[in-house]
């Protein structure tokens, strides 16, 4: 009963239970009326009733599908494996080539789920045996149809068994098996689009593949890992070979951007030098090879949202805000759903949203969060914020157990999502149930400073500090947690042990990150307390 409410709730404020409120008091003032007056007639009753509940039905409906839950997006999707690993780069192929070819959408609310987004769940499905937990997360997602694709070798030829698949149910609406020759996959292409458009929303298309090229596969799959040394390595083999190859030159610069902004973070750029860092170097002559493609693409009236994407990240790189807003909308005019468009424009100061069917930056977050549930950067951000909340409301508190709930059905065993359940936990004194989620926490990912010290916040909670006291020492001992000192000069304080509690609250003072940082505050507290039952002096500064 709960989900069917959470689902009439949508994200409407204050939900269906204020939508049914109004119209009962709306009755109750109107049927008071026609009592006491008989010109206000039963006809009239009903017509005045009918005509406002039409309009605030209306009105409910329009903030419900501007912003629909969860629940109401369905998705359709591709999924290539091979039965042999030495053949994986084939069923990347296949992926990709039918990513380029799919619709984004067909509706606001009905759009093709990457497959390459199964990465942010650290899942890859090109081996069989990891076939299984792809159904399981297809069905809870869910994914409402997709088109499954194994590669496998009999009696020497190369073939491809392909299904198409509806959920719930799993239903297998067709089957058939192409043939392709050894290394050339370019060959199985038009009678895969022919037959796949019969089921899923491709673009209009006119075959001309281009020969397959293994590195350029691998390249794009390792960009897509995250990989960027690997993957421009291999763009740039496929270059030494054909240096007209212009895909290959494009996503060398991809790779070469996204590794500049891992460069960025240890080379500071000083603003009163003229002379550039290595990264600022990269992302420049990126642009240089990559906005005369634009202008080509716009000439000839082609999409490419990756490219206007790519373009927009190196100028946030660089701090160009305003060349990247204008990049970035272009790319979502061009796709409405993708990802790598909607974590950047999240980037952006949300006064940039103009023109964008996003209220503010929660708004977008939770687009996000409703296209990919398990997209743990932006589930931080996202729910950090409500968390941020001493006191949440009921419907606050119910979209942190939903998202939760969610990104923990695509992947159980998630360390930071499981952090966040117990943070949640703490914020409702839920103490026990914290404690056994740091507790798996812990035996996922042990001697993690982080998780020792929330277990030392949980036990401390419990008014156990002994306990406090050990997992507040290995929070120090695995990577100093500032914060851990100021619990450990807390439990000293408590046992009367003021030199060893004055000596912790010291060292977090000294170690202040900032005039507003609140445990540096309760440290200078502390302090201040030790002095006073040790009859020490307390200084006037």
């Amino acid at each position: 009963m709960s989900d069917i409410i959470s689902f009439l709730s949508g994200n409407v404020p204050g939900g269906i239970g204020l939508y049914l409120a109004f119209l009962l008091v709306l009755f109750a003032v109107l049927f008071s009326i026609s009592r006491g007056n008989d010109l206000f007639t039963p006809s009239l009753f009903k017509k005045w009733f009918a005509g406002i509940w039409l309009v605030v039905t209306l009105i409910y409906m329009a903030f419900w599908y501007s912003d629909p839950p969860p629940a109401v997006f369905s998705r359709y999707t591709t999924s290539f494996s091979a039965e042999n690993s030495t053949n994986n780069w084939l069923a990347y192929y296949f992926r990709d080539e039918l990513d380029g070819l799919m619709e984004a959408n067909t509706s606001g609310t009905d759009y093709f789920f990457r497959e390459r987004w199964n990465y942010l769940a650290d899942a890859d499905y090109a081996s069989p045996e990891n076939r299984a937990e792809q159904r399981r997360i297809a069905g809870s997602l869910p994914i409402n149809k997709f088109l499954s694709g194994v590669v496998f070798v009999e009696s020497g030829h190369y073939m491809l068994r392909l299904e198409v698949i509806e959920n719930p149910g799993e239903k297998v609406i067709d089957k058939t098996t192409l043939t392709f020759p050894e290394n050339a996959p370019e060959k199985a292409m038009l009678d895969l689009y022919n037959w796949a458009k019969k089921y899923l929303p491709l673009k209009e298309q006119r075959f001309l593949s281009e020969p397959a090229s293994k590195k350029m596969v691998l390249g794009k799959d390792a960009f897509y890992r995250g990989e960027y040394l690997k993957s421009r390595d291999l763009f740039a083999r496929v270059l030494q070979e054909q240096p007209d190859n212009e895909d290959a030159q494009k996503w060398y610069q991809y790779s070469e951007i996204r590794y500049a902004g891992v460069l960025k973070p240890a080379e500071k750029a000083d603003p009163h030098q003229i002379k550039k860092t290595t990264w600022q170097k990269m992302l420049d002559g990126a642009r240089r090879k990559l906005l005369p493609i634009v202008k080509t693409n716009y000439e000839r009236n082609i999409e490419d949202p990756m490219l206007s994407n790519m373009i927009a990240e190196s100028f946030l790189l660089d701090d160009f805000n305003s060349d990247a807003e204008e990049f970035l909308k272009i790319a979502f005019g061009e796709d409405p759903f993708f990802l790598e468009v909607l974590e950047n424009l999240s980037l952006l100061h949300q006064s940039r949203y103009a023109g964008l069917p996003f209220q503010d930056e929660d708004d977008l977050l939770r687009r996000i969060l409703n296209i990919t549930p398990y997209n743990v950067k932006i589930l931080e951000r996202y729910l950090g914020k409500l968390l941020l909340n001493v006191q949440i409301t009921d419907s606050e508190a119910e979209e942190i157990r939903m998202r939760i709930e969610r990104a923990l059905i695509i992947k159980p065993n998630s360390v930071p999502v499981l952090s966040l359940q117990g943070e949640y936990a703490l914020l409702r004194f839920a103490y026990e149930d914290a404690l056994l989620h740091y507790q798996k926490v812990d035996e996922l990912a042990p001697n993690d400073a982080l998780t020792q010290y929330n277990l030392g916040v949980t036990h401390f909670k419990l008014k156990d500090e002994a306990t406090a006291e050990k997992y507040f020492q290995n929070a120090v001992k695995y990577a100093d947690y500032l914060d851990a000192h100021l619990y450990l000069g807390v439990i000293y304080k408590n046992r009367g042990e003021y030199e060893k509690a004055l000596e912790r609250f010291r060292y977090r003072v000294a170690n202040k990150t900032g005039p507003d940082d609140y445990y540096a505050i309760q440290a200078m507290k502390g302090t201040r307390e030790c002095l006073k039952a040790l009859n020490i002096p307390i200084p006037t500064q």
